[in-house]
């Protein structure tokens, strides 16, 4: 059932910081959960990731903005702004009510199952980019059966979270005088008893749940970006707070301020959330401001470091085990900083101005341009667990892990849902036939995807022990090989092709198709990795050879484990080594064959095309993947 709501209301939209409450099981019911802290309280969600990639179980659409994701209570919950046609009353004339182009927020409320929209409620608002896509920034907050949204002009909606019905809403500008930061309004709504807290005015502003008329207010300067974190001191709940040039925490249930404290970023740029841990209260910001660490046991703000190496732009880090992980916009890396100290522990590169949260002692990070990847959450350094690309384009807002799946989005407001596969309850989506190569015995390869299992010629050895993962089978270079029956045909579409390999030599091919081509071989001059498959060549009147092989200029008989790869994308040949890249080409079309498939050595099995070396963990896909 889909219902959609509209209200004629200019003036909303939504943004990217925090929120509120305990919810059952394992929801994720606002901005870094029900804990407020990024942390997820799942176990044993990671299945086999080092040897699968991230399955899509569902995608969808839900317009422009930054707004990330919350699940409650069986559906998920996001925001995004589009353009449509809306009803226009002063347009109609006579002939009653006309219609308009405008922009509009909307707010979805997905099946966590299957993406399919439940209801939408949409009013009008301006897109209003400013250096970046624009659109809603704030996450939705679910509480008591309530959604409860905030917009960057100032637009507060208390929404049926069964229906998307309006209880209530409120305009934080025309009625309390809340000035819009440069940015627009960010913070996601907090709920705290009977009241929902709101970083809108000086140090934040509160209105009844039950009907959105104030409780309390704290001045009309200026807010940071950031979302309500909540602490405890004695019998009394705290809120801390980001505004334009200061942070500040305030006493929940009155707006009353505890203690204020300057802190200035360019263009009064202070998005982050701040992070409480007991007395102790971590500060980052980016445009070169840095982070500090602070005490406030003692009701003063006392600075117990500072430094300029870590600087947080967007996304806040997550405190795990006394230390701190996040996007560091000094160099776009994904960094550890040692909690007490403010020391930098280690970075890892190519993360952009990503961002992360935590279940069980494991990193889930997305990188600005939508890799996803997993990795321990441990000051000895960075050790990836698993990775795949989800989404393409600019992906801020943070992904969320609940019940079993991880949700995230680009600015576009593409969003996907990836499903975790425990280790052995299901296939990766499009894996046609998987060798693993684990045996210890015997003369078969088992498949573990299909039925095509692989028959040893020569005498390959099982080796249980000498795998990248688990074991693996050693080839002679002289007449050892593995046969199997046809999987599929070059010519026929979009396919990829993965195996781990160390070893080999110049000219041995690691997997080829009977009287077909070499798929993915070392080269004949200094073993690199090439691919025969080409654009077959014409006959008759106006003949064309065929195309030649793509050949990249990484070596991949060095004695180290590399994992290679060939994609069909379209027309595109691509080849990777180790999820790098390494070469690519068009090729309009390439050469049919029926053939089955030999491993560990070339086409027509001839000498000097059988490999040498380790082979382990073969893949067959019928679609792209992107490693």
């Amino acid at each position: 059932m889909r219902a959609y709501n509209f209200t004629a209301i200019s003036i909303v939209v939504l943004l990217i910081t925090l929120i509120p409450v305990r919810t059952e099981a394992d929801d994720w019911p606002n901005w870094r959960g029900p804990q407020h802290n990024g942390i997820s309280n799942e176990t044993d969600w990671i299945g086999d990731w080092p040897a699968f990639e991230p399955a899509i179980l569902w995608e969808q659409q839900v317009g422009t903005g930054f707004s990330s994701i919350a699940v409650a209570d069986g559906r998920v919950y996001t925001m995004g702004n589009s353009t449509r046609m809306v009803e226009d009353p002063d347009a109609g004339g006579r002939s009653g009510v006309g219609h308009k182009l405008a922009e509009v927020d909307e707010i979805f409320c997905l099946d966590p199952n299957t993406g399919e929209i439940l209801w939408i409620h949409a009013y009008e608002s301006d897109l209003t980019p400013n250096l970046y896509e624009g659109g809603p920034s704030a996450t939705p907050t679910i509480a008591d059966s309530n959604v409860y949204t905030f917009s960057k002009q100032g637009m507060a909606y208390c929404l049926d979270a069964n229906d998307g019905a309006v209880l209530w809403q409120s305009d934080m500008v025309a009625d309390y005088g809340a000035r819009i930061p440069r940015y627009g309004f960010a913070g996601s709504p907090y709920i705290d008893g009977e009241l929902v807290i709101y970083n809108a005015g000086t140090h934040g502003m509160a209105l009844h749940a039950a009907d959105g008329t104030l409780a309390w207010e704290t001045g009309t300067n200026r807010a940071g970006y950031s979302t309500p974190v909540p602490f405890d001191l004695g019998e009394k709940r705290y809120v801390v707070l980001m505004s334009e040039r200061t942070f500040a925490a305030v006493e929940a249930q009155t707006g009353q301020v505890l203690w204020e404290h300057p802190w200035v970023t360019k263009y009064n740029a202070n998005i982050p959330d701040p992070i409480v841990d007991s007395n102790l209260v971590f500060v980052s910001t980016g445009y070169n401001e840095g982070s500090a660490l602070f005490d406030v046991a003692t009701g003063q703000v006392i600075e117990l470091w500072f430094q300029k190496n870590m600087q947080t732009f967007l996304n806040t880090s997550v405190l795990w085990q006394g230390c701190l992980y996040g996007p560091n916009d000094k160099d776009k890396t994904l960094t550890c900083v040692e909690r007490d100290t403010g020391w930098i522990i280690w970075t890892q590169a190519g993360f952009g101005n990503g961002s992360v949260m935590l279940a069980d002692g494991k990193l889930i990070a997305l990188s600005e341009d939508g890799e996803l990847c997993i990795a321990e959450a441990s000051p000895v350094g960075y050790r990836e667990l698993g990775k795949g690309r989800i989404l393409t384009g600019r992906c801020w807002s943070v992904p969320v892990l609940a019940n079993g799946k991880i949700y995230a989005r680009n600015a576009t407001g593409h969003v996907v849902c990836v499903e975790l596969v425990p280790i052995g309850e299901a296939m990766p989506i499009g894996l046609v036939a998987h060798w693993n190569l684990d045996e210890t015995e015997g003369d078969i390869a088992h498949d573990s995807a299909g039925e095509q299992d692989g028959l040893l010629f020569g005498n390959p050895q099982w080796r249980p022990a000498g795998g990248k993962s688990n074991g693996t089978l050693e080839f002679d270079g002289i007449d050892d090989y593995v046969s199997t029956t046809h999987i599929i045909s070059p010519g026929g579409g979009d396919f990829s092709v993965f195996a781990w390999i160390k070893g080999g030599a110049a000219g041995q091919a690691i997997l080829s198709q009977e009287s077909g081509a070499n798929w993915l071989m070392a080269d004949s001059v200094d073993g690199a990795l090439r691919t025969d498959l080409r654009q077959p060549g014409t006959t008759g009147r106006g003949a064309t050879p065929p195309g030649p092989p793509l050949t990249s200029a990484t070596v991949v008989t060095d004695g180290d484990w590399r994992r290679i790869g060939f994609v069909r994308d379209g027309s595109n040949r691509i080849l990777y080594v180790d999820g790098i890249e390494v070469a690519r080409d068009i090729a309009a079309n390439l050469e049919l064959a029926s053939g089955g498939l030999y491993i560990g050595a070339g086409s027509n099995l001839e000498p000097g095309s059988f490999f040498s070396g380790l082979i382990d963990d073969v893949r067959v896909y019928n679609r792209t993947i992107k490693p």
